[in-house]
């Protein structure tokens, strides 16, 4: 059963892939400075969300709310960390790096 879940942490990696069925979809990792051993892996297939994905840069501090999947917890090639699941529902910037300019586009 879908539970919510709410996380802050930085980004690692964004990803806009094909899915059978869903067409493109983008994937948010967000790692959590507090739980080192787990990776939030959000997914996004809103269009409307890619164009704002596009615009985040690595190490960008974000907030992020959706339901853990019922794919649950998989573990990574380097067994370092696991990757939880989530269905994005919201994703909010909370601070960008200084190196990244902000753009003018308005955070869904």
């Amino acid at each position: 059963m879908p539970t919510q879940i709410f996380t802050i942490g930085k980004v690692v990696a964004v990803n806009c892939v094909h899915v059978p069925l869903q067409g493109k979809v983008t994937f948010v990792d967000i790692a959590d400075e507090e739980n080192i051993e787990l990776l939030y892996r959000f997914c996004y297939s809103s269009a409307k969300f890619r164009k704002f994905a596009e615009t985040l840069v690595v190490d960008t501090y974000v907030v992020a709310e959706g339901e853990i999947s019922l794919h649950g917890l998989q573990n990574g090639h380097n067994k370092q960390r696991s990757t939880l699941f989530v269905a994005g529902k919201v994703l909010r910037v909370l601070q960008r790096p200084a190196s990244s300019p902000s753009p003018d586009e308005p955070e869904p």
